[in-house]
């Protein structure tokens, strides 16, 4: 099953979508952990850092703006400063990777709780039921605001009677807001859901069922790496595939064969 998940993922990475014209993601995407904690470190700590240090991070993120920029449950503020952004293969990127992550270390020796709560800002909502997070702009979205129309740089306009609109809004609403039904959205509900079906196969000792989980829980561990906090689509694998979960859990042992 891993074999048949990663061939259509390398598939489609290296393949189908090179053919189709579409552009590899930046380094960066992968990196929100450690630019979260350079930020909040700048934030917190802004006059126990080196020259050295800045020079080596000044030269992959914006230093000058880093603590500014820096968004708790959001990293694109912060990465969105990555100089190398549109050109990801340049041949001196990798010699300062290798210093930033150098004075990265040595920040961290020194304020290693820093580092520490930039990741439990970032993730949190991920392993807490009861909170939203970013997951509630717009679980069941039948509009655009005007927000994230200006934000996108679009206009916009809708067929039909505002009020219809007023309705979609309210619904939106409802699902997000209601007692009991904002848990089935949130993103930590999932994650407690997982946890709890695992250990119920493991006190009845089904070891042999535990191995499909290992589909939740990558998903899982991908989300508290990912650069939003308690973002739901981020979270939809695992929420689509719970009333399987379920279902494979309540099915019986087989029968052993009396020889």
């Amino acid at each position: 099953m891993a074999v048949c998940v990663f061939a259509c993922y390398l598939g489609v990475e290296k393949g189908a979508a090179p053919a189709l014209g579409v552009a590899p993601g930046s380094r960066c995407e992968m990196l929100s952990v450690p630019f979260q904690q350079t930020a909040r470190y700048l934030r917190e700590y802004p006059d126990d850092v080196t020259a050295s240090e800045k020079k080596a991070i000044n030269r992959i993120l914006d230093y000058d703006v880093l603590a500014e920029k820096y968004n708790p449950e959001l990293s694109d503020p912060v990465k969105i400063t990555f100089r190398f952004r549109d050109n990801d293969d340049d041949p001196k990127l990798d010699g300062y990777m290798k210093d930033y992550f150098k004075a990265w270390f040595a920040m961290f020796r020194r304020h290693p709780g820093v580092y520490i709560q930039a990741t439990l800002n970032n993730i949190y909502s991920y392993n807490d039921p009861f909170h939203m997070g970013r997951g509630q702009q717009g679980v069941y979205r039948f509009y655009i605001d005007k927000m994230y129309q200006k934000k996108a740089g679009i206009d916009v306009s809708y067929v039909g009677p505002k009020k219809i609109q007023y309705i979609f809004r309210l619904y939106d609403e409802l699902w997000m807001r209601a007692p009991g039904l904002g848990l089935i959205l949130s993103a930590g509900t999932y994650t407690w859901l997982t946890l709890l079906l695992m250990g119920y196969l493991m006190v009845k000792k089904q070891w042999k069922k535990i191995l499909i989980f290992a589909i939740p829980v990558l998903n899982i561990l991908i989300c508290l790496v990912s650069p939003v906090n308690g973002l739901i689509r981020y979270m939809w694998p695992v929420m689509t595939i719970m009333p399987m979960l379920f279902w494979w859990i309540l099915q019986p042992a087989p029968k052993t064969s009396s020889n």
